[in-house]
């Protein structure tokens, strides 16, 4: 039983991928279950799908090549009750998944570092406490990121490398009735942190109602090519029939990867929320 392939570097040789299989992937679902006091029935299920979507962003990230990046996280809540749907515990939010892939891309060794921000004003959630089990970089700042708060993002930070990417995951803001933004002005929040060229990848939910004007159409439809070459859904679709096993007694049958349907129906909610600015 294993996930997708997740790419995790770009080479002179093109994208190498992993996957995340057998014990591995038992003891991952074991460490972030621990970590966030998951007492499902059905945790395993749970963390395939919570998994499988972190994955998909992180593998759209891994594409676009960054080499240092901040996340801004969002996520307050301290229950991992609202992980998953109640009702369909397949089904995972925009927020949720996107909080994910820090800990796949750890977890895989992905190419480039991946650090998050924690606020000092808030309780750690049920991710800060998995970051922390599963060794992702924390860095802590005032508080979460505000898209309309005047003051630049103020970071305490140890190391000297430049953030060549800034994702927001959620378009917090002070006055919910503020809805547009410039690129120039979330740009400048961050600029003292990163290079001159750096980019902002947003993961805002498809609804939020919030347009930050000033994206690279032509860069986000490049990353997502080449992310559908690689996790399109229907790629697993055409092969599944050529993925076949015997079991004891002899009689053959096909495999798939346990991630495959969760795969195929967070897919479209990835490359809907990715916008690289």
């Amino acid at each position: 039983m294993y996930l997708f392939p997740q790419p995790t570097r770009l080479t002179d040789r093109g994208v190498q991928s992993k996957h995340i299989f057998g014990d591995a992937l038992d003891e991952f679902v074991d460490t972030l279950s621990k970590a966030m006091n998951h007492k499902s029935d059905r945790v395993f299920e749970d963390y395939v799908a919570l998994t499988t979507f972190g994955s998909q962003i992180a593998s759209h990230i891994v594409l676009a090549g960054y080499s240092n990046i901040l996340v801004c996280t969002s996520f307050e809540h301290n229950t991992e009750t609202i992980l998953v749907d109640g009702n369909d515990r397949k089904n995972v939010s925009e927020v949720v998944g996107a909080h994910m892939f820090p800990l796949v891309w750890k977890r895989l060794n992905c190419a480039g570092n991946v650090s998050i921000t924690r606020p000092r004003s808030a309780k750690a959630s049920v991710f800060d406490n998995a970051y922390d089990a599963i060794g992702v970089i924390s860095v802590p700042c005032d508080e979460y990121y505000y898209l309309d708060n005047p003051a630049p993002m103020r970071l305490d930070r140890t190391e000297t490398e430049k953030y060549d990417a800034v994702v927001i995951i959620e378009p917090r803001r002070l006055n919910p009735s503020n809805r547009k933004f410039r690129i120039e002005e979330v740009k400048k929040d961050f600029a003292s942190h990163c290079t001159s060229d750096f980019d902002i990848v947003t993961l805002f939910a498809p609804g939020s109602g919030v347009q930050i004007i000033g994206s690279d159409n032509k860069k986000t439809r490049e990353v997502i090519s080449k992310g559908a070459a690689h996790i399109h859904p229907v790629k697993y679709e055409d092969n599944l029939s050529k993925k076949t096993s015997k079991d004891v007694t002899g009689r053959e049958q096909i495999t798939q990867p346990i991630g495959f349907f969760n795969l195929r129906r967070f897919y479209n909610k990835v490359v809907k929320q990715f916008r690289i600015l």
